[in-house]
């Protein structure tokens, strides 16, 4: 775990641009929303222009997985070997969809993670931080969390509406 002094560094410099990332990266790949068979995109149980059942993009528990792995890990690439498994996985098409992006979901946050990396060794430097992988590790672990709450929010909630009509 990175010092205080790097922790408040991270809260009054840094925790914005993780969360502004996160959210980049939900909304350009729209793991968020559903898909029919035809492949269109949307947030409804049918498909607004084949009427066809869509279904869901992305599970919320494989986000979660992620950040209980960040939570449990000290290893950035034990994290991004769960993303590539979970891409070549069968049932992995959130982690390879592409959405409004041009690489995967899973790549963009592999790039991600990449990108703080880069913001780790700044942070570290500026305070004075002895463990910069640390820094990386605590940032991941933000991230992912920030990554889940975008995913809710884009979805709109529409999981709990949904079971209401259905009663």
């Amino acid at each position: 775990m990175p010092n205080i002094k790097t922790l408040q560094v991270i809260e009054q410099q840094w925790l914005d641009r993780v969360v502004e990332l996160a959210e980049q990266t939900m909304r350009s790949s729209k793991v968020y929303g559903k898909q029919c068979k035809d492949n269109h995109w949307s947030l409804k149980k049918e498909c607004p222009e084949c009427r066809a059942k869509t279904s869901d993009i992305l599970q919320r528990a494989q986000l979660s997985n992620l950040q209980n792995l960040a939570n449990s890990s000290d290893s950035v690439k034990a994290l991004e070997l769960f993303i590539r498994y979970q891409m070549g996985r069968k049932e992995g098409k959130g982690w390879r969809y592409t959405g409004n992006s041009d690489s995967s979901f899973g790549s963009k946050v592999i790039e991600d993670f990449n990108q703080l990396g880069k913001w780790s060794e700044q942070i570290a430097r500026d305070s004075g931080e002895s463990n910069p992988k640390s820094v990386h590790l605590w940032l991941i672990r933000l991230y992912c969390g920030f990554l889940s709450r975008w995913f809710v929010a884009l979805k709109g909630g529409e999981e709990e509406v949904e079971a209401v009509e259905e009663e």
